[in-house]
């Protein structure tokens, strides 16, 4: 009885050893090029969450990895006068308008037994997130981003802007 108690402790510790293991998954991605879906996007500023969409230029079973970096704003306030766009790096304690919620996304590989992924035109999307605490306060905002990264398009768009507007 006495070696059933050790055996169950010293199983129960190799269990908690490796479960307390942090693992990170990284996505398997190839060399396919990323795009913005369009030069200029235009959404409803109703919400403090705006989505930035990004595709794969070609179709491919494996992922593509996608980088962005935001480049300039303008902020639309009620009274009608503008602002730069102030984004929140590290220290949140001098403030911000927005936060991006990860500047590196994954982009799926088509899967060859999704029967809605089998069109010629379909390409896998994802899309970056971009917090705007303060929506509220403003009128409109617009957002240049561009693409950086290796597998980057040569015929896409590889910078856009989001007009977000109340």
């Amino acid at each position: 009885m006495k070696q059933i108690k050790i055996i169950v402790a010293a199983v129960a510790a190799v269990l908690l050893a490796t479960s307390c293991y942090e693992r990170t998954y990284v996505p398997q991605t190839g060399d396919v090029q990323v795009t913005f879906t369009a030069e200029r996007d235009t959404v409803a500023l109703t919400d403090e969450y705006l989505s930035l969409p990004i595709q794969a230029v070609q179709k491919s079973n494996l992922g593509a990895v996608a980088i962005v970096e935001f480049v300039e704003g303008t902020i639309m306030l009620p009274d009608s006068t503008t602002r730069s766009v102030v984004e929140y790096i590290d220290d949140y304690e001098n403030g911000g308008d927005i936060m991006v919620t990860d500047y590196q996304i994954y982009l799926p590989g088509v899967d060859p037994e999704d029967p809605d992924q089998e069109a010629e035109d379909f390409r896998p999307s994802a899309s970056i997130e971009i917090r705007v605490p303060n929506f509220r306060d403003f009128l409109s905002i617009s957002m240049t981003f561009k693409l950086v990264g290796e597998h980057l398009s040569d015929t896409g768009i590889n910078q856009t802007t989001l007009l977000a507007t109340n």
